[in-house]
C-alpha cells in the first residue's frame, strides 16, 4: 500500500515539518 509506505516517510520528516509549521500556525 502506497499510503503507508508516503505515512513512513512523512513519519521521518514529518515531524521537523509539523514543528516548523506549528511555530506559524496557532494549533
Amino acid at each position: 500500500y502506497i499510503a503507508v509506505e508516503f505515512a513512513s516517510i512523512w513519519r521521518g520528516m514529518g515531524a521537523t515539518v509539523d514543528l516548523f509549521y506549528r511555530k506559524d500556525l496557532p494549533l
